[in-house]
């Protein structure tokens, strides 16, 4: 029998902080009706890794663990799987963990260049030896 507490950590790469990105929650009570608008439902990306990113955003969001939700990263659209939220990050704030579900082309292109800023280049490894 394992004496290890569980490690519910299954992240494959390390989150990395990075600037603030605005991104948009898309919920699927946001339907647009024949005159009214949806309510904006925004937070801001504050850390990433290739496999899912925390997101901060105002309390009222309502977005719960396990469930997939659209979400809007500048021009990119992409689905995420809600994995936890933290309260209490801020006044009137939370942070929300999630998983990319379906990340591709031009986004992954993008969180790929964002993880590897500052981090050195294959080039640099080779010069190193």
């Amino acid at each position: 029998m394992d004496s290890h507490p569980p490690n519910h950590e299954r992240r494959i790469g390390s989150r990395v902080d990075i600037e603030p990105v605005a991104v948009r929650w898309i919920l699927p009570n946001q339907k647009k009706g024949l005159f009214r608008k949806p309510p904006e439902r925004v937070g801001r990306m504050v850390n990433l890794s290739i496999t899912g990113a925390g997101i901060e955003t105002p309390d009222d969001v309502e977005v719960r663990a396990g469930t997939i939700v659209g979400l809007q990263v500048g021009p990119y659209d992409t689905q995420v799987r809600v994995r936890r939220s933290i309260p209490g990050v801020g006044p009137g704030l939370k942070l929300v963990g999630v998983e990319f579900v379906n990340l591709r082309g031009a986004l992954k292109d993008e969180v790929v260049r964002a993880l590897a800023d500052g981090r050195p280049a294959e080039d640099d490894w080779l010069r190193a030896k």
